[in-house]
C-alpha cells in the first residue's frame, strides 16, 4: 500500500506540479492510522492486521485494537504470518 501512495506521489509531482504534490502528500499523512491486534501480555513481541491471525491463537489474555503507531511505542514488530 504504501508502494502504491509512493508511485502516486510520484507520478501526480510531475503532473502536477510541485505545489500541488506536497498538498497531496500532507492529506495522506492526515488519514487516520491503521488498527491492528495486539495480545495484551508482557511476553508478546508482534502486532497482527488480523484477528483471526493464527500467530494470535495462543492468545490466553486480551487481545486488543490498537494503532499500528502505538503497537510500536509498545515495542511490537510486525507479524511474520499475517505482514
Amino acid at each position: 500500500m504504501k508502494k502504491i501512495v509512493a508511485l502516486f506521489l510520484l507520478a501526480s509531482s510531475f503532473s502536477l506540479g510541485q505545489n500541488a504534490a506536497a498538498d497531496l502528500q500532507m492529506k495522506v499523512k492526515k488519514t487516520p492510522a491503521a488498527s491492528v491486534y495486539i495480545c495484551d501480555s508482557k511476553g508478546s513481541v508482534a502486532y497482527h492486521n488480523s484477528k483471526t491471525c493464527r500467530g494470535l491463537q495462543a492468545c490466553k489474555h486480551e487481545i486488543k485494537t490498537v494503532t499500528e503507531a502505538e503497537a510500536t511505542q509498545l515495542g511490537r514488530r510486525r507479524c511474520k504470518v499475517c505482514y
